[in-house]
């Protein structure tokens, strides 16, 4: 009885290999013992082991090749299992990029982590056997996969750019400057433009820089080279959105204006509109003493529990044993959009409790007792009380106009309605029913034991001091959203079913075509009838202008309308603001945080990119990303 395998398997140079390989094995009472003796045998297991190797180089298909080509196709399919392997640590440093993890520090810990868990032990054994020179466990290694992955997501980006622009011939870009928390002068680019595939409008963080100084002609050389490098045109711009820094917006000499000068001087500009929103109320606020003065106070109550966890405490000791939510204060940031608007909702929620924790640090006589003393006597009035609720009332109102304009994939056009309605609503706004507001909320603390003071008189000069702030705040509105953007907006009219014919008169058009210089009045004029009658066709009679706008841009009658597709285009691409510039700053600034103050620029402006525009790590984009960057990665020179 012979052993097929270390027969031919098996060592072939030793002359008296034994029983089982050259010699039978005959003694059938020892048949059990002797076969699990060789089978344990070191001979048994070198032979298994030739076997293993020689069915995977040898398949069925390229036992009939050559030498030279068997070894070439086993170094083949090792270079793609290999390859494999990359795509899968490529995920697990991407997981970290866009989790806004610190890579450096935790890449090697992730690499075994992920060694361990993987039961096919792949990952191990290709870690295992990296030649020292080529770990990539280093966070030189890293580093280079972060570079590979945001150059990757970049090229799609631009990509689908370049693939709009072919199709609509335009885009728009908003841009701003900032002093991050490393205390760097950053510049952040966005660009707005029509997507086929989504059928709407996308916004995406383009690059981001430092600059030594944030004059205008540096900031248009930043968005001009991050523009040339990408290969895209400043010509094709329709509109352009900053706030409102006079190096940004100046008409003369800012941004705006040196980029009209040198490259579109058709394109629209557009003041951000939460930024104007900002302004108008700053500007009500600073013109009335008396609501400058209440902001005053709750930016004192602030400071005074925040600064202090035995403060702070007492608060919320006193907020459960009245039965209250355990809230902190919200600071009143006078910079920030809106930024009093959960501050003064935050106190009317807890109000009883904050009466009795100002009390109680008052007469306990402690540091800055005297303090809490003085924003009592302020807050305990009934007048008080009547201004928190009418500014709770206002600022959520102006609060949801506020998200409006933060809204990426909305036009200038939406936003016209609704804050026509809230003007509206704050001219009309009846003083005499807060009253019902304010008796709940001293019910609330009477019912507590804590006393109010009434003051019937300041209730009617603090009337008086609220009708002209909201007058104020409507008459600011008007006049900071009536800009020359707002003009061509009237050509929403155009694609309005029910709008009479009577409205399309030459001068019409010719209004729309000044704001609008890169379309010509002739060529509206030349389409308007027919376009009127395809307006007017039963399938559209139940669509809205904004539906109608999508089906002329996205649609095949594109071919058709020329010229008026064409002013659909711009007229969609008209940004609210720069939200998207601000997010990237927010992210900017998680990044560039204390713990990981070594980062360069080039790769905090590479996290910024995966963090903000990355797909989701459980996405299906994610896996064709990384192919895409380890492609990009394998360009240079390196050892799988």
């Amino acid at each position: 009885m012979f052993c097929k395998i270390c027969a031919k398997f098996g060592r072939s140079n030793q002359s008296n290999q034994g029983v089982w390989i050259d010699r039978p094995f005959t003694k059938v009472k020892k048949l059990f013992e002797s076969a699990l003796k060789h089978d344990q045998s070191i001979g048994h297991k070198q032979s298994i082991s030739m076997k293993q190797a020689s069915m995977t180089c040898l398949s069925d298909d390229s036992r009939h090749q050559s030498v030279i080509n068997q070894l070439r196709s086993f170094a083949n399919e090792k270079s793609i299992s290999d390859k494999d392997v990359m795509v899968k640590l490529f995920d697990a440093a991407y997981f970290l990029f866009r989790n806004e993890i610190a890579h450096t520090t935790n890449w090697e810990p992730l690499i075994k982590l992920l060694g361990r868990m993987d039961f096919s032990g792949r990952i191990q054994k290709f870690v295992d056997n990296r030649p020292r020179n080529a770990t990539y466990q280093s966070t030189t290694s890293v580093t280079q996969i972060l570079e590979s992955i945001s150059f990757a997501l970049d090229e799609q980006i631009v990509s689908d750019l370049k693939i709009s622009l072919h199709k609509f011939n335009f885009f728009s870009i908003m841009a701003d400057e900032e002093t991050n928390v490393q205390t760097k002068q950053v510049v952040s680019i966005c660009v707005r433009y029509l997507c086929s595939d989504k059928k709407g409008i996308v916004e995406r963080f383009l690059a981001s820089s430092p600059v030594p100084t944030t004059d205008a002609d540096t900031i248009c050389s930043v968005i001009e080279e991050a523009c040339q490098e990408r290969d895209i045109s400043l010509k094709s711009l329709a509109a352009i959105s900053f706030d409102g820094a006079s190096n940004m917006s100046g008409c003369r000499s800012g941004v705006q204006a040196l980029l009209k000068q040198r490259h579109c001087p058709n394109a629209l500009f557009i003041h951000c509109r939460s930024h104007r929103l900002q302004l108008v109320l700053q500007k009500a606020v600073g013109e009335n003493k008396t609501i400058k003065r209440i902001l005053a106070v709750l930016g004192s109550f602030y400071k005074l529990f925040s600064m202090s966890p035995k403060r702070l405490h007492q608060l919320m000791s006193i907020e459960e044993a009245l039965g209250f939510p355990q809230l902190r204060a919200i600071e009143p940031s006078p910079t920030r959009w809106l930024g009093y608007e959960l501050c003064v909702k935050r106190v009317l929620e807890i109000y009883p409790a904050v009466l009795a924790t100002l009390e109680h640090l008052h007469t306990d006589g402690i540091d800055l007792s005297s303090t809490a003393g003085g924003i009592l006597l302020d807050l305990r009035k009934v007048s008080t009380i009547f201004i928190l609720v009418v500014l709770d009332d206002l600022l959520r109102v102006l609060a949801r106009l506020s998200k409006l304009f933060q809204t990426a994939n909305e036009n200038l056009a939406s936003a016209v309605p609704i804050t026509q309605t809230i003007i509206a609503y704050i001219e009309n706004y009846n003083l005499e029913e807060i009253h019902l507001k304010c008796d709940v909320i001293i019910d609330q603390c009477t019912n507590k034991g804590i006393s109010i003071e009434s003051d019937k008189n300041g209730i009617e000069i603090v009337k008086k001091e609220l009708q002209l702030f909201l007058s104020k705040i409507a008459q600011n509105l008007k006049i900071r959203f009536n800009d020359d953007a707002m003009k061509f907006l009237s050509v929403q009219k155009l694609f309005s079913v029910n709008e009479p014919e009577e409205t399309f008169s030459n001068s019409f058009v010719q209004g729309i075509c000044i704001s609008a210089a890169c379309i010509k009045s002739f060529e509206i004029l030349e389409e308007l009838s027919l376009f009127r009658r395809w307006v007017h066709h039963s399938s559209h009679t139940n669509m809205t202008a904004k539906e109608i706008i999508n089906e002329l841009i996205f649609g095949p009658n594109c071919t058709v309308f020329q010229a008026i597709s064409k002013l659909a285009v711009v007229y969609s691409l008209l940004p609210l603001g720069t939200a998207t510039v601000e997010r990237s700053f927010s992210t900017l600034n998680r990044i560039a945080c204390a713990q990981r103050n070594r980062l360069d620029d080039c790769h905090q402006s590479c996290l910024l990119r995966l963090s903000s525009e990355g797909p989701d790590s459980e996405s299906s984009e994610t896996t064709t990303l990384m192919e895409k960057a380890v492609q990009h990665w394998l360009t240079k020179k390196r050892k799988l």
